[in-house]
């Protein structure tokens, strides 16, 4: 979603001038690559969701429900970004004026009315006369852009907060022990189905080779051996040895099957655990950003870069395995 202030945005930049603002852009690239981030790790999810709903009908509502939920937030992650963006241009070009302020004021409805569609805010609050409302209407009857980034500041804290709960949710669901025992449910139904392998069967094998074992070990004790008889039992021993080695290689690749899905299950929660880092620390940084306007001085981002590599770096983890 790109928002309508754009136009303003870039006729404000052809117009450039007033005192020197701080270099937002590095706020604005840790908030691409944030939201990247994060749209990678839908990605991932999604895949193993859609992996799953393709051998079993009983995950296509998990896959669905994933799908629909994440496209609305996708959008919400593009207004964030273009939120950020805006805000940047609007530092680069020395633009501080109440035209600066509407602009950004343009840039958080579009993110508001967006949350609203998502639910991340209340119907209410973003209507005339609602909280989310009467800030925007604050931020653009602002006379600077450091008084507009102050007074835009308690909808983005909103916003963010309760984007933090919402993948939360969506975590809980989604990425519930639920979903991790269906999926090893169904694995073991497969291999039971197709293959007639499970640890019954398994135990089975060991009482009857005991068995076996056990009867040879009588005939080759008997005085003198019946050859006949002794060379039955070896081959129904080896017969059976076989089936039980199969049994048990079918079974460790049931368990690594198993080991699989949970590694894809811990993957998602940390994913989601990492994404939501980031919503936080990015609220944080956007408190700071009024006084840091005021003062001259550029944002510090690093702990949100740290936040997003290390959510990069569970994800390619979760690619290789």
């Amino acid at each position: 979603m790109r928002s309508p202030a754009r136009a303003l945005l870039f006729a404000l930049l052809a117009a450039s001038a007033g005192c020197a603002l701080p270099d937002l852009k590095p706020f604005a690239s840790a908030t691409q690559e944030l939201r990247e981030s994060v749209r990678q790790t839908q990605q991932h999810v999604q895949g193993n969701l859609n992996a799953l709903a393709r051998q079993d009908d009983r995950f296509k509502t998990y896959a669905g429900d994933f799908s629909a939920a994440w496209r609305i937030r996708l959008e919400i992650l593009d207004a964030l970004l273009d939120y950020s963006s805006s805000l940047s241009a609007l530092a680069e070009a020395g633009q501080s004026g109440k035209e600066s302020a509407a602009a950004l004021a343009d840039s958080l409805k579009s993110l508001a009315d967006v949350s609203g569609q998502a639910g991340i805010l209340t119907k209410a609050a973003v209507d005339v006369g609602g909280i989310v409302y009467n800030v925007i209407a604050t931020v653009r009857a602002a006379g600077a852009i450091e008084d507009a980034v102050t007074a835009a500041d308690p909808a983005i804290q909103d916003i963010a907060a309760n984007l933090d709960r919402d993948f939360e949710a969506i975590a809980q669901k989604l990425q519930s022990r639920a979903v991790l025992d269906a999926a090893q449910s169904y694995i073991q139904e497969r291999y039971e189905k197709e293959r007639g392998i499970n640890k019954s069967y398994r135990n089975a094998l060991v009482k009857r080779l005991q068995d076996l074992q056990n009867d040879l070990v009588q005939l080759l004790g008997s005085a003198p051996p019946n050859g006949d008889r002794v060379k039955e039992a070896q081959a129904a021993v080896a017969q059976v040895e076989a089936l039980l080695r199969s049994a048990n290689e079918q079974l460790e690749a049931r368990a690594r099957e198993y080991a699989a899905v949970e590694r894809n299950w811990e993957a998602g929660q940390a994913l989601f655990a990492g994404a939501r880092a980031g919503f936080r620390r990015w609220a944080i940084i956007h408190r700071k950003l009024a006084a840091g306007l005021k003062a001259g001085s550029p944002p510090n981002v690093a702990l949100l870069l740290s936040t997003v590599h290390d959510l990069q770096a569970v994800l390619h983890e979760a690619r290789e395995k």
